[in-house]
């Protein structure tokens, strides 16, 4: 799944550049830096995040055409858009859905550099998992794309 949402945040590009007039070398510049990047780098690791980074580039992408048709239908679409990404949120500093899989789940600290990205961010230790994380994470994935 993640090198499908690869090839769709290229594709949506694609198609963002396309509806601000860009030309067939706008085009191509614009691949070969998201193709080149650390972006699509995300979908070859399989990280469960990259649904995130192609929704995130839908809502630019129809930003741009609501500035384009001034259509209430596009706010829309953002609303819906956003929504799919709004449980991203951390919403449970306890752990309580990760202790069931790990034997011992604590925080062992906070990024403290003020320079890192993410500064503020609690570090916790997931420790002996009791089940596949792989096999629980496509199991998620698979429920939320295909069953809500």
């Amino acid at each position: 799944m993640p090198a499908l949402f690869g090839i769709l945040t290229l594709i949506v590009l694609w198609k963002m550049i396309e509806v601000q007039g860009g030309h067939l070398y706008a085009l191509f510049l614009g691949a070969s830096c998201v193709l080149f990047s650390a972006l699509l780098r995300i979908n070859a690791l399989y990280q469960p995040n990259s649904l995130e980074y192609l929704i995130w580039i839908c809502v630019f992408y129809v930003m741009i055409r609501y500035i384009q048709t001034e259509s209430n239908k596009c706010l829309y679409v953002i609303a819906v858009l956003l929504a799919l990404v709004a449980d991203r949120f951390d919403d449970d500093p306890e752990r309580t859905r990760e202790k069931e899989f790990f034997e011992e789940v604590r925080r062992i600290g906070q990024i403290q550099n003020p320079n890192a990205r993410e500064v503020g961010t609690t570090v916790y230790l997931l420790k002996n998992a009791n089940t596949s994380v792989n096999a629980v994470l496509e199991g998620e994935m698979r429920s939320r794309l295909f069953h809500e």
